[in-house]
């Protein structure tokens, strides 16, 4: 409950709060074209972009699931405390791949919300994706 709460009084005070595009959203300028400025014209160029961070993305995948650290991710999913027996550091390890997932998960936002142009709370977080109803 209470990260449900967080979460809406999180989206209320960005909806309200001018500095941050209130409800209407931050719009980007597109003043310039090209790889600089990320800002094309044509579709071409987002795609190419958004497949080569999936290579990225599965790249990193398979090099940390045959590390050290997949290993020892896979020991403290399948049993924490023996993991913890032999001496794994399961917060380190858990921080480590919470930052992993959210480095890829902001470069996809980043990518969506340059490609678009805008960002509003609406695109961001959909009411249907909020909704407590389908849980």
């Amino acid at each position: 409950m209470a990260t449900i709460a967080v979460a809406e009084i999180v989206q209320t005070v960005f909806t309200n709060w001018d500095y941050a595009g209130a409800a209407v959203g931050l719009t980007l300028p597109m003043d310039h074209d090209g790889w600089a400025w990320m800002t094309f014209a044509d579709k071409r160029p987002y795609y190419w972009i958004a497949l080569g961070l999936l290579v990225l993305t599965m790249a990193a995948t398979v090099w940390i699931e045959r590390s050290h650290v997949g290993y020892y991710l896979r020991a403290i999913k399948d049993e924490p405390d023996a993991a913890r027996s032999i001496g794994i550091d399961i917060m380190r390890y858990k921080q480590i791949a919470l930052a992993c997932s959210a480095f890829f998960t902001a470069m996809g936002g980043s990518l969506y919300a340059q490609r678009s142009c805008t960002s509003t709370p609406a695109r961001c977080c959909p009411p249907r994706c909020r909704s407590s109803s389908r849980w």
